[in-house]
């Protein structure tokens, strides 16, 4: 290995590898290299710091959501009766639970359900709160600035979630 690169947060990250990469090895290791596009770095001094009352919020669990955490999540707002906000919902378009969301998502007057895009860099610009995974979308998250709910959907990002909850960056809800 000539270079590795890993984005997430690893506590004593420049020590990680050792032993396993040769010393040669270029390491780029934390969020400080986070692989972003170009629209994060764009948004990211025009997006204003949260203040105020939550209005809108941005609900995202990556490609699958096979544990339908988008479902829940909307059945949980709207259990809440949270019929004044504004709800964007990004679904994969061949997502196991696409039409039980849309069916509660037509219950749902503030809901807008999204999908095929090509960046949610301005759905992140726009949320005053986001609700997802703990993948790669925390570092986009975070670019922005939006405050999030996380439930975490695989192993691998209960380590992200747990750190990031302890330096105050994101709550973590708990594993799916």
């Amino acid at each position: 290995v000539d270079v590795l690169l890993n984005q997430n947060i690893l506590p004593g990250e420049e020590k990680c590898y050792d032993g396993l990469v040769p010393r040669s090895c270029r390491q780029y290791l934390g969020p400080r290299y986070a692989l972003l596009q170009h629209q994060f770095l764009e948004l990211r001094n025009r997006t204003p710091q949260r203040s105020g009352p939550i209005e809108h919020i941005l609900v995202y669990f990556g490609g699958v959501d096979e544990a339908n955490l988008t479902g829940r999540s909307l059945e949980a707002l709207l259990l809440a009766d949270c019929g004044e906000l504004r709800i964007d919902v990004v679904l994969p378009l061949n997502g196991p639970h696409r039409n039980s969301i849309a069916r509660l998502a037509k219950r749902m007057p503030g809901v807008k359900l999204h999908d095929n895009l090509p960046s949610l860099a301005n759905l992140m610009a726009r949320a005053d709160l986001g609700i997802g995974a703990g993948g790669a979308s925390s570092w986009e998250r975070l670019c922005l600035g939006l405050p999030t709910f996380i439930v975490t959907l695989s192993e691998n990002q209960v380590r992200i979630a747990r750190t990031l909850q302890a330096a105050n960056l994101a709550q973590w809800l708990g594993h799916y």
